[in-house]
């Protein structure tokens, strides 16, 4: 009885040890192929691809073939659009109650002039010309530029002090002060710094005359037929020249700039520079500029008028000032406070009175042509 049960079950026990071997035998047989396929991709070495043109490196070895689909080198301002020239018509209304004696004030979305008086004469700009030199500036460096830091020279200090500069505005920077680009671009555009100026021309173009040439070739480029450059500063000079029209198309063409805009557009700027102290340790030190608009012509307007300026129709956004001995100049951009309306004013050559000064006289110019020219 028992020899006829067990016979089964070993029978049974057998054929399962068959399909395990079975089993086993190719489970061995796969990881052999698996392993076989693994050490012939180690052991082959990888194809080298011959590079096109397009590719990171060009095809051949001696730089004949050039990349064609790296960018060029982004700069801080890559250009904007070319303004259109102003032109009067029958609508626009002849300014009048002013000391300035050039004015011209437009539409800076549709160019269209609102009021005029002068508009078309030459007048040598003062440190408007400043504006031009921060387009120059701004489309020949980079924006890796920004944080380089150039040291001030004794040749560059005596530069922006002697000769015909001696009468130019300077910031107060000392020989062997180390400013960041930058803040040297805020030092031009805000306190209207020759010092500042100086250090920009000669990193941008080696000199002041190789600088004053990039400045008439975008001159040219903007189509600007009455505007002539012989300096960088704005120093008085008869080949330095422009006109209302020339300068509101110089300023439309600055706004497009987001670095330029926030520079014009401020009332201050706080920063760092650096020096070696007499120990010879390399020091840190705060510094700030302040926009001759917004801080020296507004206070200078509280002195005689006895009251804080201010618009009834706009806001001043950004502008930059000009004055000589006895004359003041001013481009600004100003913003409705309702409705959106953005609109350009140039003012040029305002005398100074007896008992005020010149940049009080261009503050109620401004005031009057904004408050009164625009619909």
């Amino acid at each position: 009885m028992n020899t006829k049960q067990t016979a089964p079950k070993r029978a049974q026990q057998g054929s399962h040890e068959q399909i395990f071997c079975i089993a086993m035998l190719l489970f061995i047989i796969f990881e052999m192929i698996l392993l076989t396929v693994i050490l012939i991709g180690a052991l082959t070495p990888p194809a080298v691809a011959t590079p096109s043109v397009g590719d990171d490196e060009t095809s051949s070895g001696d730089g004949s073939e050039e990349d064609t689909t790296k960018p060029d080198d982004t700069k801080i301002f890559s250009g904007g659009v070319v303004p259109s020239r102003p032109q009067a018509d029958e609508n626009t209304r002849l300014i009048a109650g002013i000391g300035s004696q050039y004015a011209l004030l437009i539409d800076a979305k549709s160019g269209a002039v609102l009021a005029a008086l002068g508009e078309n004469t030459r007048f040598e700009p003062a440190s408007l010309t400043k504006v031009m030199t921060l387009i120059v500036a701004c489309e020949h460096l980079e924006p890796a530029d920004l944080d380089r830091k150039l040291t001030l020279s004794q040749a560059a200090w005596d530069y922006a002090r002697s000769g015909a500069y001696t009468e130019a505005s300077v910031v107060g920077h000392d020989v062997g002060d180390e400013i960041r680009i930058r803040d040297l671009l805020y030092g031009i555009g805000m306190e209207s710094a020759a010092d500042c100026t100086v250090m920009i021309v000669e990193e941008v173009a080696g000199d002041e005359a190789a600088f004053v040439k990039l400045m008439n070739d975008k001159a040219a480029e903007l189509g600007l037929t009455d505007t002539h450059f012989d300096n960088a500063i704005g120093h008085e000079s008869e080949n330095n020249y422009s006109t209302a029209t020339e300068m509101a198309m110089i300023m439309s063409y600055a706004m497009q700039s987001d670095l330029i805009r926030e520079i014009l557009g401020l009332t201050q700027h706080a920063f760092r520079m650096w020096y070696y102290n007499e120990s010879g340790v390399y020091t840190e030190f705060g510094f700030t500029y302040y926009s001759t608009l917004f801080r020296s012509r507004m206070e200078t307007y509280k002195k005689y008028a006895k009251e804080d300026f201010s618009l009834s129709k706009v806001k001043l956004t950004a502008g930059k000032t000009g004055s000589f001995i006895t004359s003041s100049y001013v481009v600004c951009t100003a913003k409705a406070k309702s409705g959106g309306g953005e609109y350009i004013l140039v003012l040029g050559d305002a005398p100074k009175p007896e008992g005020a000064s010149a940049g009080y006289v261009t503050m109620c110019d401004i005031k009057t042509v904004l408050d009164t020219y625009i619909p």
